[in-house]
């Protein structure tokens, strides 16, 4: 009876944890309005980056590990397959949506993006240094929007009947089994 029991809890235990899902949130900044060729009045900083979990309600401002992301500036788009960030600082408010950052990512040419308003209202870059020359765009002051989206939405912690079903008719099985093995050798002795 106490195996019995034991099984129960562990199966009881293992429904009621919650998956996590991965969430990518995606950045979209306005038009950079002070820019050096080829960066256009139309270009501006877009970017992705994703989480194994939802970074929550008034998460801290401080540093994340991303497992991906993506930014582009118009000119150069940098990933974490071809760029590092030097930093990459979120907080978000108390609906968990992303209200304080200060992002930077550098590729191995030093060209980087850096979109902020952090703690001291930056704004958004795009620089692109080829040959020594510097290509820039930039927008001051009007820094864009994230948004979020849980890429695949966790079970519901209640399990489906037919799962509970499933699960019962196991249990009765092995019950049946132990009532089995311990009513057989009652009679053999």
């Amino acid at each position: 009876m106490r195996l019995c029991r034991l099984a129960i809890t562990a199966c009881l235990t293992l429904l009621s944890v919650p998956a996590l899902a991965d969430t990518t949130y995606t950045y979209t900044g306005n038009d950079f309005t002070d820019l050096l060729a080829p960066y256009t009045t139309s270009d501006s900083v877009t970017a992705s980056f994703t989480v194994t979990s939802p970074l929550g309600d008034n998460y801290a401002y401080r540093e994340v590990a991303p497992s991906s992301f993506s930014f582009s500036d118009g000119v150069q788009t940098l990933t974490n397959l071809n760029a590092t960030p030097t930093r990459f600082d979120v907080g978000t408010d108390l609906n968990g949506n992303i209200t304080a950052w200060n992002i930077d990512i550098f590729d191995s040419s030093d060209d980087y993006i850096e979109t902020d308003t952090g703690l001291n209202a930056l704004g958004t870059f795009g620089v692109d240094t080829v040959g020594g020359f510097t290509a820039l765009g930039q927008l001051f002051g009007d820094p864009g929007i994230w948004t979020s989206n849980i890429s695949d939405p966790p079970p519901s912690a209640t399990p489906e009947p037919s799962s509970l079903c499933l699960l019962g008719t196991g249990m009765i099985g092995a019950l049946a089994a132990i009532r089995r093995r311990f009513t057989s050798q009652t009679y053999e002795r």
